[in-house]
C-alpha cells in the first residue's frame, strides 16, 4: 500500500541534510523587485522561479511543488493572502511569506492566521529575506519528513 502525499509534497525532496537545494517560487507584480530577487537567490545557491501574478503562481503550483512561496500583498487580480488561502485550500506544503510596502496590523494578523510563515514590510534587505526563506524551506522540510513518518507508521501498525 502506498502513502498518498498531499499536493507539494515529493518525497524525493525529503531530506534535511544541507545537500537539499531550496525551490522557491517569487511572486510580485513588479518586474524590476521580481528579477532582481530572483537573480540574488540564484547566486545564493537557490532554486528561484518567478511569476508576476497569483493566477500564474497557482498554476505553476499545480504543476510544480515549492519550498517557500514569496509573495507580494498588492497585485492585479489577487492579493497575497487570497493566493496564501488557495494553497492553503490545496493542501499545499510550501511555506509562504509575504512580503508588503502597504502592510498595516490588520492584515498582517489577517496573513498570520491564514498560514503565513511570515508577513514582512517593505523594503527588506535581500540578505534577511535570504535568511527567513532558509527558515521557511526547513519548517517545510521538517513538515514533509514528519506526514512520511506518520503514514508509514500508520501502514506498518497492525
Amino acid at each position: 500500500m502506498s502513502v498518498e502525499l498531499p499536493s507539494g509534497l515529493n518525497d524525493s525532496r525529503v531530506t534535511a541534510n544541507n545537500n537539499h537545494q531550496i525551490k522557491l517560487l517569487i511572486v510580485d507584480d513588479d518586474e524590476i523587485i521580481r528579477s532582481t530577487q530572483e537573480d540574488f537567490f540564484h547566486l545564493n545557491g537557490i532554486n528561484a522561479h518567478a511569476v508576476c501574478t497569483g493566477e500564474e503562481a497557482l498554476t505553476k503550483c499545480s504543476k510544480e511543488n515549492f519550498d517557500v512561496i514569496l509573495t507580494d500583498m498588492k497585485m492585479p487580480g489577487m492579493t497575497g493572502v487570497e493566493l496564501l488561502k488557495n494553497l492553503k485550500e490545496r493542501n499545499t506544503t510550501a511555506e509562504i511569506i509575504i512580503l508588503t510596502g502597504y502592510g498595516t496590523v490588520k492584515t498582517a494578523i489577517e496573513a498570520i492566521r491564514a498560514g503565513a510563515f511570515s508577513f514582512l514590510l517593505k523594503p527588506t534587505e535581500l540578505s534577511e529575506l535570504l535568511l527567513e526563506i532558509e527558515k521557511a524551506a526547513n519548517t517545510s522540510l521538517l513538515k514533509q519528513e514528519l506526514f512520511v513518518l506518520k503514514h508509514s507508521e500508520a501502514q506498518t501498525d497492525p
